[in-house]
């Protein structure tokens, strides 16, 4: 799962290691910072609190995908150190992606912390 890719990418990236990605790092998925998350699900919580209608479902997401091999670059990249391997798959790697445009439309959300924000936070956080 993206969360495990994640964990795995954040431990390689704190030990100063080469990340490994499965494939060729073309498949894609979304990345959203919890305090991102926090002012949607806010959002959402007070449309229901003003709204005549019941509780509605919403798809919160950064609606940037960024593909695996991007991902580990950028890692790469704004950490100073480190580098990218490609390793043998054995499975079909997919690309995740979402469409957000209700979220957009009727809570006026929109995710302010991107993705190399999001790595710095996390670098900022290990070291």
């Amino acid at each position: 799962s993206s969360g495990c890719r994640a964990s795995r990418y954040s431990s390689q990236f704190h030990q100063r290691r080469t990340i490994e990605i499965y494939g060729p790092g073309t498949h894609s998925r979304e990345w959203l910072h919890p305090e991102d998350l926090a002012r949607a699900v806010a959002r959402a919580i007070d449309r229901l609190a003003t709204a005549d209608h019941g509780a509605e479902r919403f798809i919160i997401s950064s609606g940037r995908p960024i593909s695996m091999r991007d991902l580990a670059r950028t890692v790469v990249r704004r950490v100073g150190s480190g580098g990218v391997d490609h390793v043998d798959s054995t499975s079909q790697a997919f690309s995740l992606t979402t469409d957000t445009t209700k979220a957009r439309r009727l809570l006026g959300w929109r995710p302010g912390i991107g993705i190399e924000e999001i790595i710095d936070r996390v670098a900022a956080a290990i070291d």
